[in-house]
């Protein structure tokens, strides 16, 4: 699991350090980072696997339903499941390319 103890004490210095120079140098903190990494994680998941909602929070390191639905929604703007529904209903409207048609393409 990403946290920000194992991240510091890989590279020996403290926790209260690290936090410093993270934020100086990415210009957020250690933990919004961390959060938005995961969270792009699971959108890809969402996407692009079939696994469920309660599968993608456990992989990505939340271990509450309601607090990756919240931040789900705050980054994103829809529930995952709507997301994925959306993603599926995109896709399904492009037509397949096959032999019969690909001369007009």
């Amino acid at each position: 699991k990403l946290t920000i103890k194992n991240l510091s004490e890989k590279i020996s210095i403290s926790e209260t350090n690290f936090k410093l120079k993270f934020k100086e140098y990415f210009g957020m903190s250690s933990k919004e980072y961390i959060r938005n990494l995961r969270l792009e994680t699971a959108k890809e998941l969402l996407l692009n696997t079939s696994l469920n909602i309660k599968e993608i929070f456990s992989k990505i390191g939340i271990e509450n339903y309601q607090t990756f639905y919240n931040l789900f929604i705050l980054k994103y703007g829809l529930p995952p499941t709507k997301l994925r529904i959306k993603n599926q209903q995109k896709t399904s409207s492009i037509p397949a390319v096959t032999e019969k048609n690909i001369d007009n393409i």
